[in-house]
This record gives structure tokens, C-alpha cells and sequence, in this order.
């Protein structure tokens, strides 16, 4: 079934190796960027997290934390 496929697909994915994202880059395969194991190097912004509401986990209802992350070059990324 289309679970059962999207599952391998983000399994295999995540097996990867690491990607070089370039947020610069013009043109970006979105498929390509779908669970790829990435490695970013920055400062947290404690005290700027958003959190999103609305999420269920098991049953369970909670939220998703969001958290800027500032990289080396300066730019603000949300992890």
C-alpha cells in the first residue's frame, strides 16, 4: 500500500549519507530532500522557540517544538 511505501521510502532515506544542503542553490529536488540525514553547526536561540500545537502522538495530544538555530554564515534556520 502507499503507507507501506512512503514508510520504506523515509526508512531508506534515512540510511544515506549525510547531504551538503546549499540554501543558496536554485534548483532543489524536493523528493531528494525528504528525510536525508543532514549535519548543521550553529548556536541555538534559547528563549525563541515556537511552539506548534495541535499534534497527537499515540493517542496523546501535545505540540511540536520549533527551535532557531543560527548557522555560522549568519543565517536563522528552524530545527
Amino acid at each position: 500500500t502507499w503507507k507501506n511505501e512512503r514508510i520504506t521510502h523515509a526508512y531508506e532515506a534515512s540510511r544515506q549519507p549525510e547531504i551538503l544542503l546549499d540554501l543558496g542553490q536554485k534548483a532543489v529536488s524536493l523528493r531528494a530532500l525528504e528525510y536525508p540525514p543532514v549535519r548543521l553547526t550553529g548556536t541555538f536561540l534559547t528563549g525563541r522557540e515556537y511552539h506548534l500545537g495541535g499534534r497527537y502522538l499515540k493517542g496523546k495530544q501535545g505540540y511540536s517544538l520549533l527551535s532557531p538555530l543560527r548557522a555560522k554564515d549568519g543565517r536563522i534556520i528552524l530545527v
